[in-house]
Parts: structure tokens; C-alpha cells; sequence
């Protein structure tokens, strides 16, 4: 029975070798490999020990030399093994550096085991009569206090890492082995030296050849329950393959016992038998998927609490990315969905300003700060790496694992421009611990690395469209404040405009009345009223009189363009006969023509009809256009009046070969205040009210305006009225 037991325990050491050697990548999976061939090797020794020691007898052909070199390795494999854990306690849960003590139990330890291999330091077999009798050495005390000296150093040094910050699961982890450390060693030690001591008798030695499986059990707890050393899968699986195998197993023994010797009457050779054989096998076969499937979410439950599926994972953030393109919105929700399934305590994003000076934090839980960011800058400003796992730092990189426990930083993720000119900036994914306390496993590295891709690009996207966005704002504002400034020289401009106004209107009644009496008094002595006037007199008289008539023209317009800002701008229409009218206008004119030498025709027509229009007004029409056509026609020129009676229509025309207007010019004509470059040059005295005022005119009665102009060949002047 001891024998059986031992075997099993040594083909335990071997399974438990096969899974770690799995990892051997990491330092700590690689000193339990050696721990767990360690325990095989000392299992071994055990066990030959145990199987010589109960079929010993006076006529047993064992040689005592083998006897006591199998006992040498036990006592060799067992110190290397207290070694072993020491360095294991070096490095798990937290690297230590080495210091003077460390260094003298290596170096002790070392000397120890060369020892046992030279020299039986701690006891050596003898045949007495028909039995083997274990003899002890004087240095068996010396093992045993070397041995505790180790196991109490590497108590206090496990016991040191478990004070300090780290990931809830870790330390878990660590408490198990501890209390399995000390539960073995305990034993061991006790059962296998210490008892021979005390009862002077080696019947209790046997049992501590079995202690190896207290730390064996408690370590695959770990495994198990805790996820030590990230094997749970590996596990996992194996139970579900092994739990689907023997419910599979089990149910066709049970089904076919049942049917062969409850249901069937027939032979088990019968066609009949065969036949619902072949049925079980294939409802069997059919019912192995769904089963395996159970046992999988099984196992997940118990094995897995932080398992997600990873393509979900991935529509739903790529979803997520592509409903939102404004950065803030976009980092709070990709967050979230990252914290939903990773199952983190936060998820940060910190994004590097323009001016690179500071970062920008977006947490969408708001609950976590993240002070002196710049001091983890630096630690990592020469490192190569895209993700560091707080978890998985070594020793050497003991500055940035300080920095991220301080923060309780879990994960740190570069988001790297794809831009090449932006390669200067730095954005970071920031995770904190699993909210289970587990260790981020490869999954979720594989994750982040497609998130952190995809967050880049999408980042870069957002702060394009974030300053395309500020672009616009800024560039609205600039607008709006560019309005206002118009808005308020408008009003300035109105102010003047109406100030303008009214010193016009009352200037031009203010001219009005001593102008009429000049006026008056000129008629009068061109009439010889006073007396006859020389030829020079009259001359200059006239040059006077038509002075007088051209400031009575300008001040009517001046008058009119006051009413027509005031409202007051009236037609007053009554019939009127506009071929008299004309002529009558043209007379007074002639005087003005004859002393440029220009020649002014005029056909009264004889049958005109009578029109209804403002007297006072159409005067001032017809005296402009024909003003107009006297002092821009060079002397000598010739000027063409024509009153035409259409059948629909009365149309003036008032021709001259003058200066003309420019073309490019000539839809401002009409317009207040405008005069042509040509015009302002010929008669720089002008106002360009006359034009404006004549179309209001004709307009208002109902009229359209005739122009037709050529630069330097004349100009075409008139108006329009329809008959009705």
C-alpha cells in the first residue's frame, strides 16, 4: 500500500512537470519545473527506500552501498529542494534584489549539497541481524538547523513581498504556497528528522514520504481556483475532455445495460441487438458536441470568470467607433466598452496636447486621477515595447513597476501616430486591475494590441475632425465679430447719411428763395427793364442768368433726393401737354447751346395727345437729360430732340455726339451720387444727382428710362409711357 502510494505520488510530480514545463519562458515557472523534478526525483528515492525497507530480510541480496547512495540523493534531492523554494521566494510574488544574506544561503546551501554528495553528513544504513537500522550522524542537528534557518528566510521573504502593493490574485496565490511551504516543510522536517530523535525509533519516518503531496495538492489548488502561473486553461479543457469521455463512457454502458438485459428478449447476437447497438452509437455520437459543449461552459464558469467572446468584443467597439467621430464622445465610449468586457476597475485614455507640454485625461467613470504622468514618460522614453503589464515586468524594470503600483496602473498601451509627421506626439490606453483580481492573460494582450491599432487611426481621425471643427468656430467668430464692426459703421454711415440729408433739405430751402430773386432780377435786365444793356453786358448777364438756372436744377434735385429719404417724395399728376412742355424747356436752353456753338433740333409733332403726368417734375427730366447733352457735347456739336407718338407708346429721345459713357460704367449710371470717369473729368462740379432723380421720376409715373450710350461717339437719353 505505502509502495502504491508513493508511485502515484511520484506519477503526480511527473504531470505537474509536463504542465510546467509549458511555461518555462517565465523564471517562475522555470524553478517550479525544477521544484516539481526535484520532488519526482526525491519521490523515487523514497519510494525504493520504502520498498527495500519492507522486503528486507537476512536472506535479501541488497547491497548496502546501493542502499546508502539512494538514501544520499534523497537527502541531496531534499536540501536542493529547500534551495529551490528560497530562490523561488526571491522572484514570486515580487523580484528582490539580491543582498549579502541571500547570497550566504545560496552560496551555504550550495556547500551543503556538495557535501551530502561526499560524505554521509546526516546518517547512513547498517544491517543488523535481519533488518536495516538507520545510524544518524552528529551533523543530522546541523542539517536541521541549516534547514530552518533557510525555511524561516524564506518565510520572511514571502511574507515582505505580501506587505507590499500587488495584484489581489497574486498575493492569494502567494498565501497558498506559503501555507503550503510551511505546512510540507514542517512535516518534513519533523517526520524525517526531528521523530527519530525524540522516540529513538524510525516507524513514523515513512509518513513523511508523503508530505511532497501536501504541497502537490495545494499548488494544483492554485492552479485550479487561483489560476497560478495562467494555467487554468490548459486545466480547464482537460477536465472538460475528461468529464464529456466519462459521462460519454458511462451513459453507453449504462444505456446498453439497461436495453440488454431489460428490454431485449433476444441474444446479444441477434440482428436485433446489433441493430439497436449501431442506434445507441449514433445517438451517442450526435449527443458529443452538445455535451462537450456543456461541460465547456462548465468549466468556463469555474475556471474562467473573466472570459469574453473576442469577436463580439470586437464588433461592438468597432461599432461603437464607427457611430462616433467627435473625440470626446468617442473616448468615453470605447471605454466603456472596454472596461464591459476586459472587466477592469477603470479604462483612461491620456492624449498628448498641441503643445506637447501636458496630456489630456478622458475617464467616462470620473472617479480615477492620474498625477505626474511625465514620471512614467520617462521611464519608458527608451523602450522599444507598445504595452507594459505590470505583471509581467522584471527585475531590471523595477523604476516603471514602482511608478504603475503607485498609480495602480495594471496595463500601460502606446497608441502610436500612424502619421510619420505626428511621430512626435505620444497617446496612451491606460488599464487598471481586473476587477476579479486576475492577472491580464495573453487574450487580452492579443486584444489591445487590434484596440490600440484601432483607437490610433480612429484618434487621429477624431483630432482632425476636432480642428476642423475649432477652424470653423474660430473662423465663425471672426465672422460675427466682422459683422458687428460693419453692422456698426452701417449705423455710423446711416447716422451721416441722415445727417446729410437733412443739411441738404435745409440748405436747399434755405438757397431756394435768394436764388429765385436772382433769378428774377437777371430775367429782368436780359428784358430791358433797367435799360439797355451793352452786348457785352447782356452777355455776361446771361452767362449769370444760366448760372442762376443751373442752381435752381441742382437744388430741385437736392430737394427731391431729401424727399425721397423722408417719405414726402409725391407724384402729382394732371394733364399736361408734353410737346409744349418741351419746347418751352428747350427755349431756355438756347441760349446756353448758342454760346457753346451747338446746334439743338426739335420737331414738334402737331397732333399730340394730352398726358397725365407731374408738370413740375417731367420739366426737371427733360431739363437734365437736355443740360446733360449741352455741357457733355464738345462746341460745334449738335444735339437731337424727338417726341414720338407710337401706337402703344410715347417715347423722348434726346440724342447727342458728346463723350458718351464708358461701357464698363454703365449700369452704375443711374445709381445716387455716381458719375462716369470721363463725366467727372469733363465737369468736375457735377453731383450725379440729376440722372438718379430722373429715373425715380419716371418710374413713379409709370415710365421706363431710354439709354443708349457709346464712348466717344454720344449718348441716347429719353423715357417711355405706355398710352393707357
Amino acid at each position: 500500500m505505502q509502495y502504491a502510494t508513493l508511485l502515484i505520488l511520484a506519477f503526480v510530480q511527473v504531470i505537474f512537470s509536463v504542465i510546467l514545463s509549458y511555461k518555462r519562458k517565465y523564471k517562475v515557472s522555470r524553478y517550479f519545473l525544477l521544484l516539481s523534478s526535484s520532488l519526482f526525483v526525491w519521490t523515487l528515492c523514497n519510494l525504493e527506500l520504502t520498498y527495500i525497507l519492507n522486503n528486507f530480510s537476512s536472506t535479501s541480496h541488497y547491497d548496502i552501498r546501493l542502499i546508502n547512495l539512494i538514501n544520499t540523493a534523497g537527502f541531496f534531492t531534499g536540501t536542493a529542494l529547500l534551495l529551490i523554494f528560497y530562490r523561488i521566494m526571491r522572484i514570486f510574488p515580487l523580484e528582490h534584489k539580491e543582498n549579502r544574506i541571500s547570497r550566504s544561503v545560496t552560496i551555504s546551501g550550495s556547500i551543503i549539497i556538495l557535501i551530502t554528495l561526499i560524505k554521509k553528513v546526516t546518517g547512513y544504513y547498517i544491517v543488523s541481524g535481519s533488518k536495516l537500522v538507520y545510524h544518524y550522524e552528529t551533523l543530522t542537528l546541523l542539517l536541521v538547523i541549516i534547514f530552518v534557518i533557510v525555511a524561516v528566510l524564506s518565510i520572511i521573504t514571502l511574507s515582505q513581498s505580501l506587505n507590499r502593493h500587488i495584484n489581489q490574485e497574486v498575493k492569494s496565490q502567494a498565501k497558498t504556497i506559503l501555507a503550503a511551504f510551511i505546512i510540507t516543510a514542517g512535516a518534513t522536517v519533523f517526520l524525517l528528522l526531528i521523530s527519530p530523535l525524540i522516540f529513538n525509533s524510525d516507524k513514523y519516518i515513512f509518513f513523511g514520504y508523503y508530505t511532497p503531496f501536501i504541497l502537490s495538492i495545494m499548488i494544483f489548488y492554485s492552479m485550479v481556483k487561483q489560476k497560478f502561473l495562467d494555467f487554468q486553461f490548459i486545466i480547464a479543457r482537460s477536465f472538460a475532455y475528461l468529464f464529456t469521455l466519462i459521462t460519454f463512457t458511462l451513459a453507453f454502458i449504462l444505456v446498453t445495460f439497461t436495453i440488454t438485459n431489460y428490454l431485449l428478449t433476444t441474444s446479444p447476437n441477434s440482428p436485433t441487438t446489433r441493430w439497436v447497438y449501431i442506434f445507441l452509437a449514433l445517438c451517442l455520437a450526435f449527443a458529443f458536441e452538445p455535451m462537450k459543449k456543456f461541460f465547456d461552459r462548465s468549466t468556463n464558469k469555474y475556471f474562467f470568470r473573466d472570459s469574453y467572446d473576442a469577436q463580439r468584443f470586437l464588433d461592438e467597439l468597432n461599432k461603437t467607433i464607427i457611430d462616433n467621430i467627435e473625440l470626446g464622445i468617442l473616448l468615453q465610449s470605447t471605454a466603456l466598452v472596454i472596461q464591459k468586457y476586459l472587466k477592469c476597475e477603470y479604462v483612461i485614455y491620456a492624449i498628448q496636447t498641441e503643445d506637447m507640454k501636458s496630456f489630456r485625461f478622458v475617464d467616462p467613470n470620473g472617479i480615477t486621477t492620474i498625477t505626474d504622468f511625465n514620471l512614467i514618460l520617462r521611464t519608458i522614453e527608451q523602450k522599444e515595447d507598445w504595452v507594459f503589464v505590470y505583471d509581467d515586468l522584471e527585475n531590471q524594470e523595477q523604476s516603471l513597476k514602482h511608478a504603475l503600483r503607485e498609480r495602480k496602473i495594471a496595463v500601460l498601451a502606446k497608441l502610436n501616430p500612424v502619421n510619420l509627421s505626428e511621430a512626435h506626439k505620444q497617446n496612451f490606453l491606460i488599464l487598471g486591475y481586473k476587477s476579479s483580481g486576475n492577472p491580464y492573460n495573453s487574450l487580452d494582450i492579443k486584444m489591445l494590441d487590434i484596440i490600440a491599432k484601432e483607437m490610433t487611426i480612429s484618434i487621429q481621425n477624431a483630432l482632425r475632425f476636432e480642428e476642423i471643427q475649432n477652424f470653423n468656430t474660430t473662423l465663425q467668430e471672426k465672422v460675427f465679430e466682422a459683422t458687428r464692426k460693419l453692422r456698426r459703421a452701417n449705423e455710423k454711415l446711416r447716422a451721416l447719411d441722415e445727417t446729410k440729408d437733412d443739411f441738404i433739405s435745409m440748405a436747399s430751402h434755405q438757397l431756394r428763395t435768394p436764388l429765385t430773386s436772382i433769378k428774377g432780377y437777371l430775367s429782368m435786365l436780359l428784358d430791358g427793364d433797367a435799360g439797355e444793356l451793352s452786348p457785352t453786358q447782356k452777355d455776361m448777364i446771361s452767362q449769370a442768368f444760366i448760372s442762376s438756372q443751373r442752381m435752381v436744377f441742382l437744388i430741385a434735385d437736392m430737394l427731391n433726393v431729401s424727399r425721397l429719404k423722408t417719405g414726402k417724395f409725391v407724384i402729382e399728376a394732371k394733364e399736361v401737354q408734353l410737346s409744349t412742355l418741351i419746347e418751352e424747356e428747350i427755349n431756355q436752353l438756347k441760349e446756353t447751346a448758342a454760346a457753346k456753338s451747338i446746334e439743338i433740333e426739335y420737331s414738334k409733332p402737331e397732333d399730340f395727345p394730352v398726358l397725365m403726368l407731374d408738370e413740375t417734375k417731367i420739366r426737371q427730366v427733360i431739363m437734365n437729360f437736355s443740360d446733360n447733352a449741352i455741357y457733355y457735347t464738345p462746341e460745334g456739336g449738335k444735339i437731337t430732340i424727338q417726341l414720338l407718338n407710337k401706337e402703344h407708346s410715347i417715347e423722348l429721345r434726346v440724342k447727342d455726339n458728346g463723350i458718351g459713357v464708358p461701357k464698363s460704367e454703365q449700369h452704375h449710371l443711374f445709381t445716387k451720387f455716381y458719375r462716369a470717369t470721363n463725366a467727372r473729368k469733363a465737369r468736375p462740379d457735377g453731383t450725379g444727382l440729376g440722372l438718379y432723380m430722373a429715373k425715380k421720376v419716371i418710374i413713379g409715373l409709370g415710365g421706363a428710362i431710354i439709354f443708349e450710350s457709346s464712348e466717344g461717339k454720344g449718348s441716347t437719353f429719353g423715357f417711355i409711357f405706355p398710352k393707357k
